[in-house]
């Protein structure tokens, strides 16, 4: 195990875009249990904005290769159709000239030159694990962030501007933020204010971290800011071990929809990150750090930058409401009435009893009365209408938006884009307070359905009675 790895070296290399790993040694080795290719070598890795990582290698071949070694897998005995297999993909072991070991899976690797000594691979994310001997008794996760975006910050600090001995300037800005969050403690702050970076550390007194937090984090802030948010940089300290993942730097916009909270405004920087929290808190009980929580993945499409087709911006958004109706806490929402399903038990059985009935229209009957004893999209939200979590006006766009995405036909007519916008924002509202009756926030944001786009006040609501 390696020495810990110079973070904050690495962050100045990724403000500046000049990070690279001069890689002294570096294995390749083919997925498969038989006779794998493994290839040794020396090289570098080298960060280009807005593309993942770019793998050099100089092998060190034998001098009969195609003697002895396995064939390399090539590209053109795949098969349009079929899924790559494995063994055409590598796993990458290297140190760099500090002695840090660093780890890649499944990399695709291209050999050049007819000798195939010079190899090229592009990779989406690279490791390090190292032993920290300083820091036994908590753990922490630290996710740096290079976006060009104004978090709300609360808390002061002193900026001082100086040559030699002398102080040229000295002033305090917002670039800070401290909350507690369950049995976490979150700290946030400003990296640089020229490169638009920042940091989220979460702390806890618990020595053993689950391997989650850095997705979860990722998915809160997404939630929070309505825009992908992915940390480059993510250090993890876990009973004593440092794991460092690196991956490279994002290039991410920002769809049709604004944040549930303004993201850039001191005023709401306590209820910017009380949202963030609240988020956090719900999805961090799935433990499944290899996918994202079923809300997140329900609301990742809507920020995907769509606002060149405002039929599929409203198609994902009037979709995603569907979608997280089906969560748990919504389940007994607009529920059908026992009498209403002992009715339609009742109709089948009555179905059943028709000898004369063809049986294939006898099965598409009951199929289809069968589907009454569950609540649709409406029935839920109806019923959530009438217990004050939404209004009636924002049911009723959803129907229609609902209705005329399925058929796409917005077309060019400004008027009608202009129709199409003010349902996707209304539509959108009412897929928010969906999120916040799940995650249990209460609290300021603004209201996409009234006109203006007032800050407003939501409350949960109990939806046991």
């Amino acid at each position: 195990m390696s020495a810990p790895f110079n973070v904050s070296g690495a962050v100045q290399a990724y403000i500046a875009g000049e990070f690279e790993l001069d890689l002294t040694a570096i294995t390749l080795r083919q997925r498969c249990s038989v006779t794998p290719c493994v290839v040794h070598g020396k090289g570098l890795i080298r960060l280009i904005r807005g593309k993942p990582f770019a793998l050099r290698i100089y092998a060190d071949l034998p001098k009969r290769p195609s003697l002895d070694m396995p064939p390399w897998p090539k590209n053109g005995d795949l098969e349009a159709g079929h899924v790559i297999p494995d063994d055409h993909f590598f796993d990458l072991e290297a140190v760099d000239i500090t002695g840090t070991k660093w780890k890649s899976e499944k990399i695709s690797v291209t050999p050049h030159t007819g000798t195939g000594i010079v190899m090229t691979a592009a990779l989406n994310s690279i490791s390090c694990i190292s032993k920290n001997q300083q820091v036994t008794d908590r753990s922490y996760v630290t996710l740096h962030y290079f976006y060009d975006i104004e978090l709300p910050f609360d808390k002061f600090v002193k900026r001082q501007s100086s040559t030699g001995e002398k102080t040229l300037s000295e002033g305090f800005s917002l670039e800070r933020t401290e909350f507690g969050s369950g049995e976490y403690l979150f700290s946030a702050w400003q990296t640089s204010r020229k490169a638009g970076t920042f940091v989220i550390q979460v702390n806890a007194d618990d020595p053993s971290f689950s391997l989650c937090i850095p997705s979860r984090i990722n998915e809160s802030l997404s939630f929070a800011l309505n825009r992908q948010a992915r940390a480059s940089i993510v250090e993890c300290l876990n009973n004593g071990t440092q794991t460092v993942t690196l991956t490279p730097l994002p290039v991410t916009s920002r769809g049709l929809f604004y944040p549930p909270v303004p993201e850039d405004s001191f005023q709401f920087a306590a209820a910017f990150w009380k949202l963030f929290q609240a988020y956090f808190l719900y999805v961090v009980m799935d433990r499944d750090e290899n996918s994202l929580h079923p809300l997140s993945a329900n609301l990742s499409r809507l920020m995907i930058d769509t606002r060149s087709n405002l039929d599929v911006t409203g198609l994902l958004v009037s979709v995603a409401v569907e979608g997280i109706l089906k969560s748990v806490e919504f389940q007994k929402v607009g529920a059908t009435a026992s009498e209403l399903i002992t009715a339609i038990d009742g109709i089948a059985a009555y179905l059943d009893a028709m000898p004369t009935l063809d049986e294939r229209l006898k099965t598409r009957a009951k199929s289809s009365i069968g589907g009454l004893k569950y609540p649709r999209a409406v029935d839920r939200l109806s019923a959530l209408c009438s217990k004050g979590v939404l209004t009636q006006d924002m049911v009723n766009t959803w129907k229609k938006l609902r209705d005329s995405t399925a058929h796409a036909g917005s077309g060019t007519d400004p008027q009608k884009e202009s129709i199409m916008v003010h349902r996707c924002f209304v539509v959108y509202e009412l897929l928010n307070r969906l999120v916040f009756q799940i995650i249990r926030y209460s609290g300021q944001h603004t209201d996409y359905s009234a006109k203006g786009w007032p800050n407003t006040f939501f409350a949960c609501r109990d939806l046991s009675k």
